[in-house]
Protein backbone atom coordinates (compact mmCIF):
# COMPACT_ATOMS: atom_id res chain seq x y z
CA UNK A 1 0.00 0.00 0.00
CA UNK A 2 1.45 3.34 -1.01
CA UNK A 3 1.92 6.27 1.31
CA UNK A 4 -0.81 8.25 -0.52
CA UNK A 5 -3.32 5.37 -0.24
CA UNK A 6 -2.65 5.13 3.50
CA UNK A 7 -3.12 8.89 3.92
CA UNK A 8 -6.38 8.75 1.92
CA UNK A 9 -7.74 5.89 4.04
CA UNK A 10 -6.76 7.71 7.24
CA UNK A 11 -8.55 10.85 6.05
CA UNK A 12 -11.68 8.83 5.23
CA UNK A 13 -11.72 7.16 8.64
CA UNK A 14 -11.13 10.44 10.46
CA UNK A 15 -13.97 12.06 8.53
CA UNK A 16 -16.27 9.16 9.41
CA UNK A 17 -15.34 9.43 13.10
CA UNK A 18 -15.96 13.19 13.04
CA UNK A 19 -19.36 12.60 11.46
CA UNK A 20 -20.31 10.14 14.19
CA UNK A 21 -19.21 12.57 16.91
CA UNK A 22 -21.15 15.45 15.35
CA UNK A 23 -24.31 13.31 15.20
CA UNK A 24 -23.84 12.24 18.81
CA UNK A 25 -23.30 15.84 19.94
CA UNK A 26 -26.38 17.04 18.07
CA UNK A 27 -28.52 14.36 19.70
CA UNK A 28 -27.06 15.25 23.10
CA UNK A 29 -27.84 18.92 22.62
CA UNK A 30 -31.40 18.06 21.59
CA UNK A 31 -31.73 15.93 24.73
CA UNK A 32 -30.43 18.76 26.90
CA UNK A 33 -32.95 21.14 25.37
CA UNK A 34 -35.69 18.57 25.97
CA UNK A 35 -34.55 18.32 29.60
CA UNK A 36 -34.70 22.09 29.96
CA UNK A 37 -38.19 22.22 28.44
CA UNK A 38 -39.30 19.43 30.80
CA UNK A 39 -37.87 21.29 33.80
CA UNK A 40 -39.62 24.50 32.77
CA UNK A 41 -42.89 22.65 32.15
CA UNK A 42 -42.71 21.00 35.58
CA UNK A 43 -41.66 24.31 37.20
CA UNK A 44 -38.43 22.81 38.52
CA UNK A 45 -35.98 25.39 39.87
CA UNK A 46 -32.23 25.71 40.47
CA UNK A 47 -30.15 22.57 40.70
CA UNK A 48 -33.11 20.43 39.70
CA UNK A 49 -33.26 22.26 36.38
CA UNK A 50 -29.56 21.67 35.83
CA UNK A 51 -30.06 18.00 36.65
CA UNK A 52 -32.84 17.73 34.07
CA UNK A 53 -30.63 19.34 31.41
CA UNK A 54 -27.72 17.00 32.17
CA UNK A 55 -29.94 13.92 32.39
CA UNK A 56 -31.68 14.81 29.13
CA UNK A 57 -28.37 15.12 27.31
CA UNK A 58 -27.02 11.92 28.79
CA UNK A 59 -30.14 9.88 28.10
CA UNK A 60 -30.36 11.14 24.53
CA UNK A 61 -26.69 10.41 23.84
CA UNK A 62 -26.75 6.91 25.36
CA UNK A 63 -28.36 5.14 22.36
CA UNK A 64 -25.87 6.84 20.04
CA UNK A 65 -23.01 5.51 22.14
CA UNK A 66 -24.46 2.01 22.03
CA UNK A 67 -24.96 2.19 18.27
CA UNK A 68 -21.54 3.55 17.33
CA UNK A 69 -19.13 2.17 19.95
CA UNK A 70 -18.14 -0.83 17.84
CA UNK A 71 -17.67 1.27 14.71
CA UNK A 72 -15.49 3.82 16.52
CA UNK A 73 -13.39 1.05 18.09
CA UNK A 74 -12.92 -0.61 14.70
CA UNK A 75 -11.95 2.72 13.14
CA UNK A 76 -9.43 3.49 15.88
CA UNK A 77 -7.86 0.05 15.51
CA UNK A 78 -7.56 0.57 11.76
CA UNK A 79 -6.02 4.02 12.31
CA UNK A 80 -3.38 2.44 14.56
CA UNK A 81 -2.62 -0.15 11.88
CA UNK A 82 -2.29 2.54 9.24
CA UNK A 83 0.01 4.59 11.47
CA UNK A 84 2.22 1.54 11.98
CA UNK A 85 2.35 1.05 8.21
CA UNK A 86 3.39 4.68 7.77
CA UNK A 87 6.06 4.32 10.44
CA UNK A 88 7.49 1.22 8.73
CA UNK A 89 7.70 3.02 5.39
CA UNK A 90 9.84 5.81 6.85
Amino acid sequence: MSNQEIQDERATILAENASILVKSSAVGIAGSIAGLLYANNQKIKGWGKLGCVLAGGYLARLPMALLYTDKLATNLTRLDQLQQMLDQQE
